[in-house]
């Protein structure tokens, strides 16, 4: 089973830290979506840190940016 599942109903944080990724492209972007309604189904949020600018800016056209957690340093 997968952390997500095994984690199921406890409203748990999941954190993605983006500071190496330099490139997204759109498997990579509906591979996250599919995560993120799994963490919501059961219960949990995504949060995603140290996003570079280029990436961010592609969330922001694509609008994840409305349903995305972001921070800008490490939490």
């Amino acid at each position: 089973s997968t952390a997500i599942e095994k984690n199921m109903g406890k409203n748990i944080d999941f954190i993605l830290d983006f500071s190496g990724v330099t490139y997204i492209d759109s498997a990579g972007i509906g591979g996250l979506v599919a995560k993120l309604k799994e963490i919501f189904n059961y219960g949990g949020n995504l949060k995603i840190i140290n996003t570079p600018s280029k990436i961010l800016k592609l969330f922001r056209l694509t609008k994840l940016i409305l349903i995305l957690t972001f921070f800008t340093k490490t939490i």
